[in-house]
This record gives structure tokens, C-alpha cells and sequence, in this order.
């Protein structure tokens, strides 16, 4: 098990335990001013449903994914690739309504699920939670408190990862989004369990790709 760094550092993992874990350096997320979170989730119900009425891309969608912050201030922001599976189903109403459906859906997973599911990817984050409450001293400790979870893609594949079109379409988003997330949620660690999918995005949300280790 890794230690923790000290806030920004960035550790890739690949989601099997057993498997190396890579460093990234030291890097600086870009400055200029971005959307707030709320008006980037509005343009992923407006992606995901533009993706639903192509025929190209329509018979692929998982239901849509948003992050919500951590339970304790002090986080992680964990970023996998994307949900596995169909990831519910699709909320239907007011864009506030379906962006409120999905928080709660992840809500939900990370306290009834995840504390307990039976794969790498949560096994490593449950390890870097417990890790977390005793390095910051959390006398209290709840399951994933520490963990703010999010992925690369928004928009996950019934099969798979997203690829091709479906990656894409949604590509640039995804780098406002994780930028965003890191501004928002203010992490003092980031750790990408990715290992080397779509590697180009972790380049550009650190807007410095020389500084990049693989």
C-alpha cells in the first residue's frame, strides 16, 4: 500500500491490486475559469440524450454517472475509467430532477454497495479510505468518508469501456469535468485507477503532458 502524499499528488493505479501502481508527478491544473458543476451536469444530460437519439450510439449507453463530494472534507478524488454495467436506470423528468436522480443513485452505491463489493477497484479505494482515516486522524471512521469518486467517462458502455465514438463525443467534457471536480472538491490526493486507458485526458486535465509519467 502506498502511502499518502501530501495534497495534489496523483497516484494511477490499475484497478487489480496486485497489479504496479505508477506515479504521476507534481503538475499544475490549468487556471482559466471554468463552468461551475451544476452547469456541467446540465450539458451531460444534454450529451447523454443527444448520445440516446443516435443510432450510432444508442444501443451502447449505461445510464448516466455524476460524482458527488466526499463525506469528510479532507478527500481523495478517485477516478476510474466508467461504470460497469447498465449503472441503473435512466431518470427521466426536469434536467434538475434527473442530475438530483443520479446524485442520490451514487449516494446510494457508495454507502450500501461499495463498502463491500467484491472487485479490485473497491478494494484499493476501501485500502486508501482506511489508509486516509489515520493519517488525518479520524476518530470515527465511515466507510469511503474519504473517497470522492469519479470517472474519466460520465457516460459509460453496457459493454466495456467507452470507445471509439462513444468516447469521443463525450472527450472534451470529460476534461472540463475532471478539472472542475479537482476545483470544486479541492482533494489532497488524486489518484487515477485507470491505468493506461485513454491516457491522453489525465495529459490535458493537467494541461502539461511532458510532466507526465506512464
Amino acid at each position: 500500500m502506498s502511502s499518502l502524499s501530501n495534497s495534489g499528488s496523483r497516484h494511477p493505479a490499475r484497478p487489480d491490486a496486485a497489479e504496479a501502481r505508477r506515479p504521476v508527478s507534481e503538475l499544475t491544473t490549468q487556471k482559466a475559469p471554468v463552468a461551475s458543476l451544476d452547469t456541467i451536469e446540465t450539458k451531460w444530460i444534454e450529451l447523454f440524450d443527444d448520445l440516446r437519439s443516435d443510432a450510432k450510439t444508442k444501443d451502447q449507453l449505461a445510464a448516466l454517472f455524476l460524482s458527488v463530494p466526499a463525506l469528510d472534507s479532507r478527500s481523495i478524488l478517485y477516478v476510474g475509467k466508467a461504470t460497469a454495467g447498465p449503472w441503473g436506470k435512466t431518470p427521466s423528468g426536469s434536467n434538475e430532477a434527473r442530475i438530483k436522480q443520479r446524485h442520490e443513485y451514487t449516494k446510494k452505491f457508495l454507502a450500501e454497495t461499495a463498502p463491500t463489493y467484491n472487485s479490485g477497484f473497491w478494494q484499493f479505494a476501501r485500502e486508501l479510505d482506511a489508509e486516509a482515516a489515520k493519517k488525518w486522524k479520524n476518530a470515527n471512521p465511515k466507510p469511503l468518508q474519504h473517497i470522492a469518486w469519479t470517472n474519466v467517462c460520465k457516460i459509460g458502455a453496457l459493454k466495456g469501456n467507452p470507445r471509439g465514438l462513444l468516447f469521443r463525443r463525450q472527450r472534451e467534457l470529460s476534461i472540463e469535468t475532471l478539472r472542475q471536480e479537482i476545483t470544486l472538491y479541492k482533494p489532497r490526493l488524486i489518484c487515477f485507477v485507470t491505468w493506461n486507458y485513454e491516457w491522453s485526458v489525465v495529459k490535458e486535465v493537467f494541461h502539461d503532458a511532458s510532466e507526465l509519467s506512464r
